[in-house]
């Protein structure tokens, strides 16, 4: 059976043509209605409001379509031959999805609120649709069980869903992504002889094509949450149809490849996101297609450069069906994406942050093990010494105070400020007791967010390192001391830790 069929054709052209007119007249209704997303000069760059009633046309496409399709005698035959109560659940949880981003482009929901909701869309095809009782990947094979297999094939549509809703920031991007993805199912699933997935894959890329028609660049209507979280539910779950082995088997190769370009962006985007301290769910303009533009690309030379990279990835894909290549193919997926960062075209800023932060996280761990007994302390020398070991933290003004707890007077006291840096927003308190009843605290203020915990105990460390060395040998050893710096401007001084029992002389910081 060749995808490219008459009956295959045929059924393409009336998903086409249904989508056009169906987009037409969604524009016109998301612009009655109000269904429109507005510009804001930050992140939504477009020019004017413009309609966002996309995925449903998307949506009334492929059920018209399959429906005409359903009367037909050949393309009847060719959904025939789907599993039982694949095809209803497809469309009753593809609609489910439509609904759901069309509420969101609405009325926003929370991000957690929301993902709950997605599983709870996937449940119809992950349920009573196909069920995936075992998965194989690169020669392996996990068995999964009924209960089990559920869940993995709910967390994978979830997963393909908001792959292809992050990656929608850039007119006609998602679709043509789409698009691309369903012509490739449509090719393995022919090479795997699943002509009725087949036939719905180029039902679902017939729809995209007609719908781009509207949405190139410049766009006249936007997908919104209901087209792409539409969308990717669809590549999600054709993918798993197109990638069985038995009546429950998941090869799961070919769709990981498939999707390895959205996927790759979505990946960098939440790693991006966790480690500068911002929300998963936050949205920022360090996407693929917002670096492609850094570069100097225009919009649709930026449409092109992706599309070519997911082609790519879509051939490897009917290879690896075709021949059974899956390391070969796997390998050149990984080595594409790697030149992608080593080539500092997307990826590479990421990539550093993530080393950065491993770097950081593996000094913690070294430097507070006790495997080999208890772990030496390494005070710094002098003052300034210390003062260069707390600044990569963040950390604007440090102070030291040693008095005595009997007389209250105070014995040493050094201060170092940043005369450029900013309110102080936090403060870490280390106390530690010295000689005949006197006592050692380091205060340290900084004005910029510790972006994960392993900064954080890394800083405790240092500040309880000097603080506990200076204290076991009364006090700093001598060295040309720093006055305590004269500042420009008064700099408030933030809510303290609880203080130690042992009370301590008020002063004044110059």
């Amino acid at each position: 059976m060749n995808f490219a069929s008459e009956t295959n054709l045929l059924v393409a052209a009336i998903a086409l043509l249904a989508s056009s007119l169906l987009t037409a007249g969604a524009r016109r209704v998301a612009v009655h209605v109000g269904v429109l997303d507005q510009p804001d000069q930050s992140r939504k760059l477009h020019r004017d409001p413009t309609p966002l009633m996309g995925g449903i046309a998307i949506y009334a496409s492929l059920l018209v379509t399959t429906l005409i399709a359903s009367l037909l005698p050949a393309p009847a035959a060719l959904l025939a031959s789907l599993p039982s109560g694949a095809l209803p659940m497809l469309l009753v949880s593809g609609g489910l999805f439509c609904a759901l981003g069309l509420y969101d482009d609405i009325r926003p929901m929370p991000p957690w609120r929301k993902l709950a909701c997605q599983f709870v869309a996937a449940l119809p095809f992950a349920v009573w649709g196909q069920k995936v009782a075992w998965i194989e990947f690169l020669g392996f094979d996990l068995a999964l069980g009924a209960i089990i297999g559920a869940a993995f094939t709910a967390l994978w549509l979830v997963a393909c869903a908001n792959t292809i809703n992050l990656i929608d920031g850039l007119d006609g991007l998602a679709g043509t992504v789409g698009l691309i993805a369903c012509v490739g199912i449509a090719a393995v699933a022919d090479i795997r002889l699943f002509p009725g997935v087949a036939a719905i894959a180029l039902i679902v890329a017939g729809s995209l094509t007609g719908f781009l028609c509207h949405n190139l660049p410049p766009a006249r209507i936007f997908l919104g949450d209901s087209g792409s979280l539409l969308i990717g539910f669809l590549i999600g779950a054709l993918s798993i149809e197109a990638s069985l082995k038995t009546a429950a088997g998941f090869a799961m190769t070919v769709p990981v490849i498939l999707v390895s370009i959205p996927a790759f962006d979505t990946g960098m985007a939440i790693l991006r996101r966790r480690l500068t301290g911002r929300g998963i769910g936050e949205g920022d303009r360090g996407h693929i297609h917002h670096r492609l533009q850094e570069r100097g690309l225009t919009r649709l030379q930026t449409l092109i450069v992706i599309a070519a990279l997911c082609g790519a990835m879509t051939t490897m894909t009917v290879l690896c069906a075709s021949y059974h290549a899956d390391t070969l193919c796997v390998g050149l997926c990984l080595t594409l994406l790697g030149l992608l960062i080593v080539g500092r075209v997307f990826g590479h800023y990421e990539t550093l942050l993530f080393l950065r932060k491993a770097q950081r996280v593996g000094q913690v761990l070294v430097n507070g093990s006790t495997l080999f007994g208890p772990r030496p302390l390494r005070t710094p020398a002098t003052w300034p010494a210390a003062v260069e070991l707390v600044r990569p933290y963040g950390v604007t003004r440090l102070e030291m105070i040693r008095f005595d707890a009997r007389t209250g007077s105070i014995l040493d006291d050094r201060s170092w400020a940043d005369l450029n840096a900013l309110p102080a927003t936090w403060e870490f308190r280390v106390s530690s007791r010295t000689l005949e009843r006197q006592r050692l605290t380091l205060l340290a203020f900084g004005d910029q967010r510790l972006s994960a915990a392993a900064e954080l105990v890394q800083l405790f460390a240092l500040l309880d390192e000097c603080c506990r060395g200076w204290a076991a040998i009364g006090g700093p050893p001598a060295d040309p001391i720093i006055p305590a710096t004269t500042l420009s401007r008064p700099i408030p001084r933030p809510r303290l830790l609880p203080a130690d029992p042992a009370p301590e002389p008020s002063r004044r910081v110059a």
